[in-house]
């Protein structure tokens, strides 16, 4: 049986004096990853994705924030310096989705499994119903109308307890004429 090595305060070493040292280097979610607890990318536990850190070495420099190394063979353990490739976020995620399509299906149950937590597909028609409930006044035009003539649109916004770009977006949308005096 393997001894537990302590420090001078009694506490339990980590890192390579540890009882669980496997040589700093470990698996998760297919990827591998290495014990670095210096390295600016390191993630909690002190470790580096492997692809990451070959990735730097080629290039010679740290990754910036919006870089990815994407794995031109799609699998997450092969980190040949052939076999990566440097990405924008932005690209990686067009070139992940490429002649993929999410059917409405596909979205629904996105939506209900996000975070693990079920909620409802939000269209942008409920969501337009949802401020219609909450601010029923700005969406009654004759009111709106009647209230321009007296109010400004701030004095508008804070009576119904909503913001000012809101207001002046609903008098966009209906066509309402502003007065420039009772903006």
């Amino acid at each position: 049986m393997r001894k537990i090595k302590r420090d001078k305060k009694g506490r339990i070493v980590k890192g390579s004096g540890g009882l669980h040292w496997k040589g700093g280097r470990i698996r998760r979610l297919g990827y591998i990853l290495i014990w670095l607890p210096n390295h600016p990318c390191a993630i909690k536990g002190g470790y580096v994705f492997e692809h990451r850190l070959v990735m730097e070495k080629k290039l010679g420099r740290y990754l910036k924030k919006g870089e990815v190394v994407h794995h031109m063979n799609h699998i997450k353990d092969d980190n040949r310096e052939e076999n990566l490739m440097l990405l924008s976020n932005s690209l990686h995620s067009h070139l992940s989705m490429k002649g993929r399509k999410r059917t409405a299906e596909h979205q629904e149950k996105l939506a209900k499994t996000h975070r693990g937590k079920k909620r409802p597909l939000i269209t942008r028609e409920r969501m337009s119903i949802a401020k219609r409930r909450r601010y029923p006044n700005l969406h009654n035009i004759d009111w709106l109308k009647k209230q321009m003539t007296i109010k400004s649109l701030h004095q508008i916004a804070s009576q119904i307890g909503c913001s000012y770009s809101a207001v002046t977006r609903i008098v966009r949308e209906y066509n309402i004429n502003i007065s420039s005096k009772k903006r």
